[in-house]
């Protein structure tokens, strides 16, 4: 598969693991475990917004 094809892949999937932890984080009814999946959706957020603007599959997914 194209590099390019793979990084439109791994976006998709970093998108999607993004919005996962943040509709968990609306829905936990533990305070820490909410500010975790926030965390965790921010930094999914971040990793798809470098794939993207750098082409490239995420690191290790080589």
């Amino acid at each position: 598969m194209p590099e390019e094809d793979r990084a439109m892949g791994d976006v998709a999937y970093l998108k999607r693991q993004a919005e996962r932890c943040a509709r968990l984080a609306a829905t936990a009814t533990d305070r820490r475990t909410s500010e975790l999946l926030q965390i965790m959706a921010g930094e999914f957020e971040e990793l798809a917004d470098y794939v993207s603007a750098s082409g490239s599959a995420a690191p290790g997914k080589r």
